[in-house]
């Protein structure tokens, strides 16, 4: 066997088994409401004698084959998520990588991957797991509703003042109509009064 080919067998051999001392832990698959936050929990574990000198939290997705879309060491946030990004990870102390997004939307459904990249021992070691699929519904249900409730609402306000404008009305024609009936019964009264004064007069004059 060559000695250049040996050399590829050691060192694939030594990745091999460095990179099983690390293991990157995600959850299969989230969901949550547009408009919304969430976090992507992401933690990660090794071995004591294996801790590593320098790591780096890479988060891609498939924005176009595999982009980094958040990067904790450069603090590059891609534009699609630009000002929505929150890094909620602590890999020295913590182990851990999370991030939050904010303002959901429905372009936000897809797989996000957690990469941990490891430097040490002049070894490069770059882990990732299957990703967690993350399904952003739509507000389908509140932007049809709140239309109708508003419209409702209006419908109802007109509705009770239409009420109060015809209460307003009867109570108005019904005044109107005791005053005409008073005015009617009065008008009578004095039109009647000098008629019985002649036929009283016309009695007394036959008497004589």
């Amino acid at each position: 066997m060559g000695s250049a080919l040996r050399l590829i067998l050691l060192q694939l051999s030594i990745v091999l088994i460095n990179g099983a001392e690390f293991h990157v832990i995600q959850l299969d698959h989230l969901e949550a409401e547009e408009g919304e936050s969430i976090t992507i929990p992401c933690s990660f574990t090794y071995k004591d004698w294996s801790r590593p000198r320098v790591m780096n939290i890479l988060w891609t997705t498939a924005l176009s084959n595999g982009e980094i879309m958040f990067n904790a060491r450069t603090q590059f946030v891609h534009p699609d998520y630009r000002g929505r990004i929150e890094y909620l990870g602590n890999p020295i102390v913590e182990n851990t990588g999370s991030i939050r997004i904010k303002q959901l939307k429905q372009s936000d459904s897809r797989t996000y991957f957690c990469k941990l990249d490891v430097r040490g021992d002049k070894i490069g070691i770059s882990r990732t797991t299957p990703g967690t699929a993350l399904t952003v519904r739509g507000l389908l249900i509140s932007s049809v509703t709140a239309p109708s409730t508003d419209a409702a609402d209006r419908n109802s306000h007109k509705l009770g003042h239409g009420i109060i404008l015809i209460i307003r009305s009867v109570l108005y024609l019904g005044m109107l109509a005791i005053a005409w009936l008073i005015g009617i019964y009065w008008l009578k009264r004095s039109e009647g009064s000098p008629d019985r004064r002649l036929r009283e007069d016309s009695k007394q004059e036959t008497r004589i």
